[in-house]
């Protein structure tokens, strides 16, 4: 379900130049690249849902933290794709009882965002308490990108009937230890209108999302459906040190690699175990939604009336962050090498 397989020899053979990915595209050049071991606030523009209780740090040794609360993690390991411990944190609604979200947008003076480009980054969700966390856990880690830096990625508390705040662009939203009852969320929107999307499981009129793993719409909501049970599954916890929540990938360095290409996105996820999964195929976002001069977006939200106890074991790590153009034409081509 969550490994896949595929016939890379033929595009190989065609295409000389470049780096040539498992999925059939080529990627081009690199337009930006950190680890964030210094810091590099300067090349991104900060976005917030309201000021005052959200935290931000570009240089955050994260090898130094400890869970306050009992359980894991004593100790965060370096993320997977480079050495060094130092990464991007954000954390949100640390003190108030209200609804909020902190992102960051790529916006370094020589970045240009390209039409067609492949974003990698490497993330960690951490939340009080052990496996299905604490009181006041669940928030989402949000990612993707967007071309409206006054904007921060924000999904109401119901993913089906609250209003959503405004985003221009699209993104991906998930918990890390189940405390919600969708907790695997996709929006996208223009700008000027609430989010629209829906589920991973295509509602909102996105039916090519019903790819996910090959489930059908309106499916893939919860962490207890069976599919992300299987991709996340419960392991000797104390053994493996991931998915000490059965169904989410909380406390454990995910790969994240987002391709979009030709107005469509389609999103990887490297696994600890060495696994990867198609989180979502190619699909084109719904209509009106902005697929040029895009740029990247990383973030967290919390739409829930509640902070954490306590509070700093809540927060988001990102680190290794990579942004390459994709040769177009050559990866069109080459879509259907994927199964």
């Amino acid at each position: 379900m969550k490994k896949y397989l595929v016939c890379a020899a033929t595009a190989a053979a065609v295409f000389t130049a470049g780096s040539l990915y498992a999925q059939g595209y080529v990627v081009d050049s690199v337009l930006y690249s950190t680890d964030f071991e210094t810091d590099v606030s300067a090349d991104f523009t900060v976005a917030e849902k309201a000021t005052g209780d959200n935290a931000i740090s570009f240089v955050y040794d994260y090898s130094t933290f400890a869970q306050a609360d009992s359980g894991f993690p004593t100790s965060i390991p370096a993320a997977p794709s480079a050495a060094g411990t130092k990464g991007l944190q954000m954390s949100v609604n640390n003190a108030a009882t209200a609804v909020n979200a902190i992102g960051v947008y790529l916006t370094a003076g020589s970045f240009t965002p390209a039409d067609d480009m492949l974003i990698t980054f490497d993330a960690w969700i951490n939340y009080n308490g052990g496996a299905a966390g604490g009181s006041g856990s669940t928030e989402f880690l949000a990612f993707g990108a967007g071309d409206d830096t006054s904007l921060a990625a924000y999904s109401g508390s119901n993913y089906s009937t609250s209003v959503h705040d405004l985003y221009s662009g699209f993104f991906f939203a998930h918990t890390g230890e189940g405390g919600a009852g969708q907790d695997y969320r996709y929006h996208d929107g223009d700008g000027t209108n609430p989010t629209t999307g829906g589920n991973l499981g295509a509602a909102g009129g996105n039916e090519e999302l019903a790819n996910l793993i090959g489930q059908g719409a309106n499916e893939l909501v919860n962490n207890l459906d069976q599919a992300w049970l299987d991709t996340f599954p419960d392991t000797d916890f104390a053994t493996t040190g991931y998915w000490e929540t059965a169904g989410a990938p909380g406390k454990a360095w995910i790969t994240y690699k987002i391709a979009i290409l030709g107005g469509q996105v389609r999103v990887d996820l490297d696994l600890p175990d060495g696994s990867t999964l198609q989180y979502a195929n190619w699909f084109t976002p719904n209509a009106g939604t902005p697929m040029t001069g895009l740029l990247p977006y990383l973030g967290c939200f919390d739409n829930f009336s509640s902070s954490a106890n306590p509070a700093s074991d809540n927060f988001y790590l990102f680190d290794n962050l990579k942004v390459e153009s994709i040769l177009a034409q050559a990866s069109a081509e080459n879509w259907n090498l994927y199964e």
